[in-house]
């Protein structure tokens, strides 16, 4: 499915001022210590909602390239739905769209799945590289010291409920 550009000029879209969207979250998983959203406007205050109560406000930096990870005062439990919203200039967002915890023992009961080098490959003579693909890791191993493992240079550390 290829991409088209449009030019808004074209469609004589006018940018409303008074209009505020919600931010958007990733798919969430029980365990989780942080929720990462997307989609704000660049100094935005956030706020994350957990089961009806708002649990973490806080002012964010820039939305790209990774949006903002808010860490919670809890653990996220499996079934739990999550919201957000942002606040900026007196402008307020509604609710985003409630997204609810997933158990990620159920999707992926072989275990989570392999971290990938992002973006491959990676520089003989870097001293770091991204890593995507992890649900909740930490990260372990450089290209000086070598993984931890040999099969990845991500270890993930279990969940523990």
């Amino acid at each position: 499915m290829g991409q088209r550009v449009v030019d808004i000029r074209r469609l004589h879209l006018e940018d409303n001022r008074e209009l505020l969207s919600p931010p958007l979250l990733v798919e969430l998983y029980q365990c989780a210590i942080g929720v990462t959203v997307f989609g704000f406007l660049p100094h935005a205050e956030i706020d994350i909602e957990v089961d009806g109560a708002v649990v973490v406000t806080q002012q964010v930096g820039f939305p790209e390239p990774v949006g903002a990870t808010l860490p919670l005062p809890a653990p996220l439990v499996a079934g739990q739905t999550v919201r957000s919203r942002q606040r900026l200039g007196g402008l307020q967002s509604d609710w985003s769209q409630p997204s609810t915890v997933l158990d990620h023992t159920r999707e992926f009961p072989a275990g989570p799945p392999r971290p990938q080098i992002n973006p491959a490959p990676p520089l003989e003579c870097g001293v770091r590289t991204g890593v995507a693909n992890l649900l909740g890791a930490e990260t372990s191993g450089s290209p000086r010291t070598g993984p931890r493992s040999a099969a990845s240079m991500a270890a993930l550390r279990p969940c523990r409920a």
